[in-house]
């Protein structure tokens, strides 16, 4: 199977997102061929999910520390990209539904993690997000793991989401992106939760520490995006038996 694999460097937060939702059109119109996009974010950014309401974060605070605020074309919720790196895949579906495509996405990120000597898990179990979503943690991504989310000792590793676009050939076109946390750095959307005040936002970085893990904890050292990035691609060469044309695109600070 021909994939192509991007590295886009650092970039923007709404260069990265146009860029994501440009490849799942353009392949959904007949054009090209699947993407594996490898790329960081340049300044660190806020994300919301599509659905997410905007008044959950202090833009205000957010320009004051020099960040972007976007919107992802995915659901799910809030993530401040920092220290991570971020995946991009755009392919086909096969006919396959939402929850076997996202599994068999992470079935190659199992693999990677593999590889780095990082014993990795799925979520078997599946949060009641009704619930969930009346507390103010609901406007985190990281501070729940849902259905097939990547963990590592029961603490989650890798946030993903996942949106489908119509194909010309009646097939649907996937795009899942994530993010691969490689240090802390994602807790600090904690100071920019509308909703939480004084000893909330301590309770909130204590719950969201004890939640997740990173690739430097996990590994005992610090891991680098290129590291990880090589890794990632091997896995969906083994997993999903991809070919990949290597394309590098300009970019301010190649990182990966």
């Amino acid at each position: 199977m021909n994939w192509r694999l991007e590295r886009s460097g650092a970039r923007s937060g709404a260069w990265n997102m146009q860029r994501d939702e440009e490849l799942a059109t353009e392949l959904a119109a007949g054009r090209g061929v699947s993407v594996l996009r490898l790329y960081q974010w340049q300044p660190h950014a806020v994300s919301l999910g599509w659905h997410q309401p905007a008044a959950d974060v202090d833009h205000r605070l957010a320009a004051e520390r020099g960040l972007d605020v976007v919107r992802r074309p995915t659901g799910g919720r809030g993530i401040l990209h920092a220290d991570e790196l971020t995946y991009c895949v755009v392919c086909p579906a096969g006919g396959r539904s939402l929850p076997a495509m996202y599994g068999a996405v992470n079935a190659a990120l199992l693999r990677a993690l593999t590889h780095l000597g990082v014993r990795a898990s799925l979520e078997d179990s599946m949060p009641d997000l009704r619930e969930h979503y009346r507390t103010a943690a609901s406007a985190v991504c990281f501070s729940s793991t849902a259905r097939n989310e990547v963990k590592v000792g029961g603490r989650k590793l890798i946030g993903s989401a996942q949106r489908r676009y119509s194909a010309a050939d009646g097939d649907d076109i996937v795009l899942q992106h994530g993010s691969i946390l490689l240090g802390p750095g994602h807790e600090g959307i904690v100071d920019l939760l509308t909703a939480l005040t004084g000893e909330q936002r301590n309770s909130m970085r204590r719950h969201l520490l004890q939640q997740t893990t990173t690739m430097s904890e996990v590994m005992g050292r610090r891991t680098s995006a290129t590291e990880v990035g090589a890794a990632l691609q091997r896995g969906f060469e083994e997993v999903w038996n991809a070919r990949f044309l290597v394309e590098e695109t300009e970019t301010k600070e190649a990182i990966v």
